[in-house]
């Protein structure tokens, strides 16, 4: 018969329990202060920018908490081999979903998101990805070029390969497959858009 726990254990585990609440609200309350200084205390206004409606349609794709965590990884991405990036990695997406709405996640996805670009700066925003990707603005894009820069948002880790403008191609008539069979886009509008020439910024020619 196992004995009982003492009171001095019993003590002594509500001790380290009550330490352990007061040092992560200590870090929450911390992490949700540097929230404040890096997306605002204010809840984001919705995008301002002229947005390809395909670009909503698939956002809308996305659940709160899947945005929270696209944005928390985005946040911590600088920090990320640090011990602290990954307690970052962790809190930050209960974080970001307690202290903001949807609309102000979907405002910091296409005004916010960092974009890489081979051999120049990285930009923010989907306006300075159209531009840098495929010089044109937002509102400007087509279907292809829309979807290639959501997958680019997404997965930072697989940048567009504009060195390989066959490979580009080849993963934007993909993404076109992916949105028609999900029926984001009609029959036609994937035949239509799969059959026009991707051009990229730069020097590289238009590849059919």
């Amino acid at each position: 018969m196992m004995a009982e726990p003492s009171f001095r254990s019993v003590l002594m585990i509500l001790v380290t329990v009550a330490l352990a609440a007061l040092l992560a609200g200590v870090v929450l309350n911390e992490f949700s202060s540097e929230l404040d200084g890096l997306l605002g205390a204010e809840p984001a206004a919705p995008s301002a920018t002229k947005l390809p409606p395909i670009l909503q349609r698939v956002a809308e794709a996305l659940s709160t908490e899947d945005l929270a965590a696209l944005l928390a990884e985005q946040l911590v991405r600088p920090d990320s081999t640090r011990p602290s990036g990954w307690l970052r990695r962790n809190c930050y997406p209960f974080l970001i979903n307690l202290k903001y709405e949807r609309e102000s996640l979907l405002a910091f996805f296409f005004d916010r998101t960092p974009f890489a670009f081979p051999r120049k700066t990285p930009v923010l925003g989907f306006e300075g990805a159209a531009l840098a990707y495929f010089g044109v603005p937002p509102g400007r894009l087509t279907t292809g070029e829309a979807v290639l820069l959501f997958h680019i948002a997404r997965f930072p880790d697989t940048p567009l390969p504009v060195d390989d403008p066959e490979q580009a191609l080849e993963l934007r008539n993909s993404l076109l497959q992916e949105l028609f069979n999900d029926r984001l886009i009609t029959r036609a509008q994937y035949h239509s858009e799969s059959r026009r020439p991707l051009i990229l910024s730069g020097s590289h020619p238009a590849v059919w």
